[in-house]
């Protein structure tokens, strides 16, 4: 028994502490999912301090999954592991909203896009998408299509990255989002830059530009970065005097953009086609000392292969001449063995495949469906031939009865035809007893009109004792003895049995009146029936004020008031309620 008992409580203990973990892990998915978009810095905390152990239902997975994923890209950490919002795309696939998967396909095609899968990084996206527009969610059509726009713009397919960009632009407008909207028109004039139309480019720079001055308050790193933007515009159009006021320009900007190697070798090419030395010299060495990626690395090449020409020597510039081919060839190879087109017919085909499989069972469906409907057609036609036959014979049947039936019918004509005689004379004899019946009638609402005039007289000698107390109650002398007789019989009735008693006799002689007016009018107060009751039980209006503590104009107001109260109402008796009123008040 005893052992028994101890597994009890260790079950529920058990139970108890998996509720509150599983209430904890809720609680802290929910803070962290709250603080992703305004903290997302402490969305993070909160996810990385949640321990790993106390996940341990699928869906805390894969959604701890998610936001871990969605924080560490908030906070400007990029992803190349795909390992974790595997977990989430897993799950979601199968048991959760479009919206959740169209998340969990968005950042993994952003995760491999950080790590160059540019291929694979596309279908993801384009999935992404789909999911996105079937939603009719214009913000995240707007991610998806800024994000597919980056995948174009790095694989060299420009035009196509234009049209993606416009779209961001658009959908980032219609879900409200102005500043991603203007973001994404900078984007969009790179897009033009990259197919050598710089004058487009730096037009619209100009327009955004201007277009961010008028807002209130000043967005100051966009502008940092149309003007950084510019920088390479001016640079590359021969404008190198703009060039360098655009870069002194954005030196004034205290904001958080960071110059990469790429940005300090432009900046240096500018100071080296004028002719600055020392100032070439400055940021040739930055330049040197900056990280550098591959990108980055083309640049500084191309960079230290122009200053050589300058400085006439010819035999490094050549150097870096041929380090400039290598990259770019390395560059372009990869990008050529990554076919983005590819990967999307690939996915288009195979949804299309997909959408034939879907059509062949759709057809397959409507074929065994009308296949169905013809057997149930043919089945209920011969249930039909079926129930008219068998109607037919009822028919006949029915027929023969009704022949028998008229016989009859003719037979009990005559019987009725005496019966016919024998009921005239026993309607006389009815007759005779409904004038009877109404007689009684008659003798009986005499009596009852008698018996409500006798209880009216039981409160005869009340009504003159307070008759009496009005008129001559400033008496001295009389006023002790009728004072003394009033106040006895005032005591009685007021009493609540006494009340009671009246309220009894009231219903019993006037057909129940009272209670009549307490259903129907379930509104009155409980001062209100006594003073109903008094005035149908006989008593004098100057009884009623003595009984119920009013004066005597305050009688005749509150009766008017009632009256009106009850005229106002639905109460299918509410004629008789004021007629007995009426009535009663005379006395």
């Amino acid at each position: 028994m005893y052992k028994l008992l101890l597994v009890c409580l260790i079950l529920f203990g058990i139970s108890l502490a998996a509720c509150h973990r599983q209430s904890a892990v809720a609680s802290m998915l929910s803070s962290a999912d709250s603080l992703m978009d305004r903290r997302p810095d402490s969305s993070l905390a909160v996810l990385e301090n949640i321990p790993p152990v106390l996940l341990t239902e699928k869906d805390e997975q894969a959604h701890y999954a998610l936001l871990l994923t969605k924080a560490r890209h908030k906070n400007y950490i990029d992803e190349t592991d795909d390992s974790l919002i595997n977990i989430a795309l897993k799950y979601y696939r199968r048991h959760s909203s479009d919206s959740l998967l169209m998340q969990s396909l968005f950042y993994k095609a952003t995760i491999l896009y950080n790590s160059a899968n540019y291929s694979q990084a596309i279908i993801s996206a384009t999935k992404a998408e789909d999911i996105a527009r079937e939603l009719n969610d214009n913000y995240w059509i707007a991610r998806t299509c800024e994000l597919i726009s980056d995948i174009y713009t790095m694989t060299y397919y420009r035009e196509e990255a234009v049209n993606y960009t416009l779209e961001a632009s658009k959908y980032y407008l219609k879900s409200g989002k102005k500043t991603n909207s203007m973001y994404a028109l900078l984007d969009l004039a790179s897009c033009y830059a990259n197919l050598g139309n710089y004058n487009r480019s730096i037009q619209l720079i100009d327009s955004i530009k201007n277009i961010a001055y008028k807002d209130h308050p000043i967005d100051s790193t966009f502008i940092a970065c149309c003007i950084k933007s510019s920088i390479t515009l001016y640079l590359w159009t021969g404008e190198y005097h703009k060039s360098k006021y655009a870069f002194e320009n954005l030196s004034k900007f205290k904001t958080n953009i960071n110059l990469t190697a790429t940005d300090y070798a432009r900046i240096t090419e500018i100071y080296l086609n004028l002719g600055e030395k020392d100032s070439t010299e400055k940021y040739l060495n930055i330049t040197l000392n900056k990280d550098q990626r591959l990108l980055d690395k083309i640049s500084v090449q191309s960079l230290l292969l122009n200053y050589h020409k300058k400085t006439h020597n010819y035999k490094k510039a050549l150097q870096y001449s041929d380090s400039i081919f290598a990259l770019q060839d390395s560059t372009v190879h990869q990008a050529l063995k990554q076919s983005v087109i590819t990967a999307q017919r690939d996915l288009f085909r195979i949804q299309t495949n997909i959408d034939r499989k879907k059509v062949k069972r759709f057809r397959a469906y409507i074929f065994t469906g009308i296949l169905f409907a013809i057997i149930i057609f043919s089945f209920g036609t011969a249930y039909h031939k079926l129930r008219i036959r068998l109607k037919n014979v009822e028919i006949d049947r029915k027929m023969n009865e009704v022949f028998i039936l008229s016989e009859q019918n003719k037979y009990h004509k005559d019987i009725n035809d005496t019966l016919k005689n024998n009921l005239t004379v026993q309607s006389k004899k009815i007759s005779q007893l409904t004038d009877d019946l109404t007689s009684q009638q008659d003798k009986s609402n005499r009596m009852k009109s008698l018996v409500e005039n006798l209880f009216q007289d039981k409160w005869h000698t009340i009504n003159v004792l307070c008759n009496e107390f009005f008129e001559k109650g400033t008496s001295d002398k009389t006023r002790a003895s009728i004072v003394n007789d009033v106040e006895k019989e005032i005591t009685k009735i007021c009493n609540p049995n006494s009340l009671n008693l009246i309220e009894n006799g009231v219903n019993d002689c006037m057909d129940n009146i009272i209670k009549k007016l307490r259903n129907q009018c379930p509104r009155f107060k409980q001062d209100d029936y006594i003073f109903f009751m008094l005035i149908y039980a006989g008593f004098s209006p100057r009884a009623v004020c003595i009984f119920t503590n009013i004066k005597l104009k305050n009688y005749y107001n509150k009766r008017a008031r009632l009256i009106d109260r009850i005229e106002r109402t639905d109460a299918p008796d509410k004629e008789l309620f004021i007629a007995k009123l009426k009535q009663r008040s005379k006395y």
